[in-house]
């Protein structure tokens, strides 16, 4: 009976601890998915772990991760390094003090440390490193090993760069562009973000904007009142969910300054189809609309003068030999632009009476090769009622290409019939006078008023 009782409780024992055996077979392969999981997480991320013995001066043990970091395997790294100053040699020399100090600095207060520096690999590649370690304490609180890890963060740090660099290039750009971007969130109607640039135009930083535009009202608070109107038509046709808003308009910034802005924005629609988000750039345009003005206000007074001698102008592409008249230059001759249309040096040749044409050659030739600063010619056209009416031409090459030919020429026309004929008077009244005195045989005086020889 007892050999039965013995048998079924070996019986019993056995199956426990196949059962045991069998949990801890599980556990182990639980545990080695885990740990190459982890392997795969390592080389992922591109961190590696290790240990190291405070009192030998050598590694406990890393990971194949953190070995290759370096160019090596696990083997060869633990191999190689026997104390602590070898270790600390991979450290590039400009970052060694540091890393030095950092270290003594987490052993005395026995503390967590962190720590990114830069190291060279076995092919002498330089690279950078973030380092995480905790010192770990016996009974006593004596410092027995430390543990960490360490990831290569080359890559990330080279992309930041990089990132750095493009952010630089495009506030650069904006700077030059005097653009600036900016996002306003429609839904609680007010600037969730911008650029310095946009700040900047309103004579603000990027926080001082966020907290002012806090509302529309307090965008069109700022907008020139000559501008309101206009604005607040567009921003309601904007909202009415036409999707672009463009529009140039005036404000007046916090510190009394006037400019110019040239607005572009389009909306953002959430999942519901609703506009959630206004997103656009705004451009300083006031030394913009201050050279139009100043140009508008040049042509005014170039007109007013032109106006007030009664000239016609000309304008002539060398290149394309297309010419640019007013329509004074048309009306000395008694035509319309209209009707003379298309201008060119043809037309000239047509109207300008044939024993003028050679002399005018002569002198647009000698101003076409430089050799004259300037040319100015007395010729006759002839007028749409058949008449030769006198003009003064007057013109020079006003623009050149880089290798020396003549880009435009541009001049004036002015009328001088009546001077010609006043002098073609004189002239023969001259000529009379002279006759008469030649055919008299008699001594002619001339006497003035009072009776003076």
């Amino acid at each position: 009976m007892d050999e039965i009782v013995n048998s079924h409780d070996l019986l019993l024992e056995n199956e426990r601890l196949r059962k045991e055996l069998q949990s801890l077979t599980q556990t182990k392969d639980g545990l080695q998915k885990i740990n190459s999981l982890f392997n795969r997480a390592e080389q992922f991320g591109k961190l590696g772990h290790w240990e190291w013995d405070e009192i030998a001066g050598v590694y406990i043990t890393c990971s194949e991760q953190y070995a290759s970091i370096f160019g090596k395997t696990a083997e060869q790294l633990m191999r190689e390094i026997t104390n602590l100053e070898e270790d600390k040699f991979r450290v590039c020399e400009e970052d060694r003090e540091r890393y030095q100090q950092v270290l003594d600095v987490a052993r005395e207060n026995k503390q967590r440390w962190e720590i990114e520096y830069r190291c060279y690999s076995t092919v002498g590649k330089q690279i950078r490193l973030y380092e995480v370690g905790q010192p770990v304490l016996d009974d006593h609180g004596v410092i027995i090993k430390t543990i960490g890890m360490i990831q290569d963060v080359t890559r990330i740090r080279r992309v930041e760069e990089k990132f750095l660099q493009s952010q630089a290039l495009f506030q650069q750009a904006e700077a030059i562009g005097d653009i600036g971007y900016w996002c306003w969130d429609r839904k609680e109607d007010k600037l969730s973000t911008c650029s310095v640039q946009y700040a900047k135009i309103y004579d603000m930083t990027v926080p001082e904007a966020v907290d002012y535009f806090i509302s529309t009202e307090a965008t069109i608070d700022l907008i020139h009142p000559d501008d309101k109107g206009l604005f607040e038509q567009a921003a309601y046709d904007f909202n009415c969910k036409i999707k672009e808003f463009d529009i140039e308009f005036r404000v007046t910034t916090l510190l009394g300054n006037i400019r110019y802005l040239h607005l572009r924005s389009e909306f953002v629609l959430d999942n519901d189809n609703a506009p959630s988000l206004s997103l656009g750039v705004v451009q300083d345009i006031t030394k913009r609309k201050q050279t139009e003005q100043e140009l508008l206000d040049s042509k005014r007074r170039m007109d007013e003068i032109i106006w007030a001698t009664n000239v016609g102008t000309w304008e002539q592409n060398m290149q394309t030999r297309v010419t640019v008249c007013n329509e004074r230059w048309a009306d000395i001759i008694g035509y319309t632009l209209e009707e003379l249309s298309p201008i060119s040096i043809n037309t000239w040749i047509k109207l300008v009476h044939p024993d003028d044409l050679k002399k005018s050659d002569e002198l647009l030739k000698k101003s076409l090769s430089g050799e004259l600063e300037h040319y100015q010619l007395e010729s006759r056209m002839r007028h749409k009622n058949g008449d030769w009416i006198w003009v003064r031409d007057i013109g020079r090459v006003v623009e050149w290409a880089e290798d020396g030919k003549p880009l435009r020429m541009s001049g004036t026309h002015s009328d001088i019939t009546e001077h010609k004929q006043a002098e073609e008077k004189l002239m023969a009244s001259e000529r009379r006078f002279s006759s008469l005195v030649n055919s008299q045989s008699d001594l002619i005086c001339l006497l003035t008023a009072d009776g003076v020889l």
